[in-house]
This record gives structure tokens, C-alpha cells and sequence, in this order.
């Protein structure tokens, strides 16, 4: 049940990392491709005999993905490696919120004195404990990514170096903070044998609030970038408009000068012709009298 709990989580998050990506890409084959080739990876680090640390686990699935999208396609793989950054973060963040009422029906439900007179009654809840975990982590994810595909407006628009710096900023001191709490969970568990929420339980409230204070922090960021990039966008677009319109401005200042030596030109000959109609018939009367 654990195994298939945590494939089953692997699944959800590559899910996730296609339709997250999607909308930045070019079709739905390169999401794929970053979708499948997190899960291809996680599954081979799941599956290898020896015990890898989380945090390199899944980052080494984001690093197979960002992978997997640059060889598709080598453009804008600074937005890429901000978009592998962020699905990395909201894969931690999706897990801590989805611990805190997993870890409560734990606490009501297997640890229940009922429960633990029966093994299988403890085998049957601890399944549908871990299939209530999943389909919370499913739908958190869903909520988390369709915020931020929400608000990322400009999605097919370049990242530039510079800007990839700034946007990088928030997301990895909210990155620091999350491996300092698996840090120290690590340091408490290789220490007392036993999970430091199993003790404190306060420990899975604090790392779920420090988390969703961090999802928002990135997501006021993107907002920022993109009124950035939208202001910019105005910018070039008034720019070009005023270019235009001095283009306009010139091209009818021209065409009212041809307009007018058209004008000139239309009296002179008018003038000319009563010219020759007078000596036309100055000459016809000429002629008459002789």
C-alpha cells in the first residue's frame, strides 16, 4: 500500500508537471515529454536499491524534465528553468498541506484502540488513509497550478537572463526554508528514531503555514512580472503607435503639397487656356474685319 501510494504520487505530479507546462510550450508533445520524463525518472530513483534523500530525489525528476523540455525546444529555456523551479516548489507544498489531515486521521483512526485490536482493520483504513492522501494532493496541485497559470499572463513571451535572476529570487528563499525543515526533520528522526510530528505535532502547521506564505510570495511575483512585462508591452506598442503617427502626419504633409502644386498648376493652365481663348478670338475678329 505504501509503494503504490507513493507511484501513485509520482503519477499526480508528472500529471500535474504536463498540464502545468502546457500552456508555455509549443503543443502538447513537449509537456508530455516533461510530464513522462519526471515520472520515467522518479520511478528509476524509486526503484534503485539504495536510499536517496527526498530533496535530490525530485530534483533530480525537475532536472529530467527541464531536460526533456529544452531538447524539444532550446528557446526561452530560462522561462523553462523557471517553470521546473516552480513545479519542484509546489510539489513540496502540495505534500505539506495534504500531511496535515492525513496526519490527523491517523492520529483519530489508526492509533483508535478499535483499529489496533484488528490488523486488517488497520491495513483498511491506513489504504483509504493514503487514497484520502492522494486525492488531496490531486486536487491541491490542481488548485496551486491553475493559480498560477491564471495569473502568468504573457506566457509565451521571452524570460531574459536578467529577469530570470529577479523572478528566481523569491522562489529560492522560499526553497531554502523548505530544506531547512526537511533538514531538520531528518537530523530528528536519524536522532530519536521517530518523526519530529509524531512528537509535536504543531511541527506539520508551522512547515504548512510557512509554505502557503511561500506560494503566496511567489505568486504576488508573478503578478508583479507580469503588470512588468505588461507595462512594457504598452510602452512598445505607444511607441510604435506614435511612430505611425508621425509617418501619417508626414504623408499627409506631402500629400497636401502635391495637392497644392496640383492646384497651382490647375489655375496656371486655366489662365493659360482664357489666354488663348482671348487670342483666339482677337484673331477671328481680325480676320472678320479684313
Amino acid at each position: 500500500a505504501v509503494h503504490a501510494s507513493s507511484i501513485t504520487r509520482i503519477g499526480v505530479t508528472g500529471f500535474w508537471f504536463f498540464r502545468f507546462t502546457e500552456p508555455y510550450l509549443n503543443g502538447k508533445s513537449q509537456a508530455k515529454a516533461a510530464g513522462l520524463s519526471y515520472f520515467g525518472m522518479m520511478m528509476i530513483v524509486y526503484l534503485i536499491p539504495w536510499e536517496m534523500d527526498g530533496a535530490i530525489a525530485y530534483g533530480t525528476g525537475v532536472l529530467a524534465a527541464f531536460a526533456a523540455m529544452c531538447l524539444a525546444d532550446r528557446r526561452n529555456w530560462s522561462q523553462k528553468l523557471f517553470l521546473a523551479m516552480l513545479m519542484y516548489l509546489l510539489d513540496a507544498i502540495t505534500s505539506g498541506l495534504a500531511l496535515l489531515p492525513r496526519d490527523i486521521l491517523f492520529d483519530k483512526i489508526i492509533y483508535a484502540p478499535y483499529v489496533q485490536e484488528n490488523l486488517w482493520r488497520q491495513l483498511v483504513c491506513f489504504i483509504v488513509i493514503e487514497l484520502i492522501y492522494v486525492i488531496m494532493g490531486f486536487f491541491i496541485m490542481k488548485a496551486l497550478v491553475r493559480m498560477i497559470n491564471r495569473v502568468y499572463v504573457h506566457k509565451r513571451e521571452n524570460m531574459q537572463v536578467k529577469e530570470l535572476a529577479l523572478m528566481l529570487a523569491t522562489p529560492a528563499l522560499a526553497l531554502t526554508g523548505y530544506l531547512i525543515f526537511l533538514y531538520f526533520s531528518n537530523i530528528w528522526l536519524g536522532t530519536f528514531k521517530t518523526y519530529i510530528w509524531n512528537v509535536y505535532s504543531r511541527y506539520l502547521w508551522i512547515k504548512a503555514l510557512y509554505q502557503t506564505v511561500s506560494y503566496g510570495a511567489i505568486l504576488t511575483t508573478i503578478v508583479l512580472y507580469q503588470s512588468i512585462k505588461g507595462s512594457h508591452r504598452r510602452e512598445k506598442e505607444n511607441a510604435v503607435l506614435a511612430e505611425q503617427m508621425t509617418d501619417m502626419k508626414r504623408h499627409i504633409s506631402q500629400m497636401e503639397a502635391v495637392y497644392s502644386d496640383i492646384r497651382g498648376l490647375k489655375h496656371d493652365m486655366g489662365n493659360h487656356v482664357m489666354t488663348l481663348e482671348a487670342l483666339l478670338e482677337k484673331k477671328e475678329h481680325q480676320e472678320a474685319e479684313i
